[in-house]
């Protein structure tokens, strides 16, 4: 297949923060300023840098790599394998708008009985208002929040699949199944693989059991550090269930062309 070109950019990237601990004048203040804040979570996204990527992705990154937005951070470089830990799983069926249309996202809901997941099941598209001869799409997102392990951030992100990648997240809901054990007590193998197809390449994620060159176990062993994934799985549960988790599409590549993969009921 063709291959992506990539230019090393990486001297550009923003500079750690060094000192991340509150300071000392802040540690008797109340947390004033924050209680709206709580009804919405909006967990930083894994997104794979696109040859069709534009803006400040393209500026920093080398196609290929894997990139926590909107942070800006490295999570691997194209080719190099990290390590995560999903810790609540969850679809959620959108009405998406076409290239050159914002927002992405034109309706969303997370109820499977809902219209707008019946239509993502069936592949439908209708007419954009916006754009005379392109289409909105009902797609389907297999929604995986996450703990990476490789990478100095313990903030849960979410890895999310859809069209041409949903096969790769059904593929993950199968390992998860196949490890007879809590969801937050896996640990997998995530790697960037060029793929092909008839309407053109892009990159995606290839997700495996922990490599043995990688000596990490499949399984958390850390008593402590299960509890903690735990904690986080039932505070996303009840999260989910009150509607309050809000997943950022709108730094998307809307790459046309790419067919859906096969759908299955979630």
């Amino acid at each position: 297949m063709a291959k992506v070109k990539r230019k090393k950019k990486r001297e550009n990237l923003p500079a750690k923060v060094q000192d991340t601990q509150l300071p000392a004048f802040m540690q008797a203040e109340e947390e004033t300023g924050v209680e709206e804040l709580a009804q919405f979570i909006i967990p930083p996204r894994v997104k794979i840098v696109q040859a069709q990527s534009g803006g400040q992705l393209k500026e920093l990154f080398e196609v290929g790599d894997v990139v926590l937005v909107p942070q800006m951070l490295l999570v691997a470089p194209f080719g190099e394998p990290f390590h995560f830990t999903p810790i609540f799983f969850f679809p959620e069926w959108l009405l998406t708008n076409p290239v050159g249309v914002t927002p992405f996202v034109r309706e969303r809901s997370t109820d499977p009985q809902s219209e707008i997941a019946a239509k993502a099941r069936n592949k439908v598209s209708i007419p954009c208002p916006e754009k005379p001869g392109k289409e909105c799409r009902y797609v389907q997102h297999l929604n995986y929040i996450s703990i990476i392990h490789n990478v100095d951030v313990s903030t849960p992100v979410v890895l999310s699949f859809a069209r041409a990648e949903h096969s790769t997240g059904q593929n993950l809901a199968s390992r998860i199944r196949m490890r007879k054990a809590p969801i937050y007590g896996c640990t997998f193998e995530a790697q960037v693989m060029e793929r092909e197809n008839a309407e053109g390449n892009w990159c995606g994620f290839d997700i495996l059991n922990p490599s043995e060159e990688s000596r990490v176990s499949p399984f958390i062993q850390d008593e402590e550090m299960f509890n903690e994934l735990k904690a986080f799985h039932l505070e996303f549960k009840d999260a989910h269930e009150k509607s309050m988790i809000q997943l950022d599409f709108e730094n998307d590549d809307k790459v046309e062309g790419f067919e859906d993969e096969e759908d299955t009921e979630y």
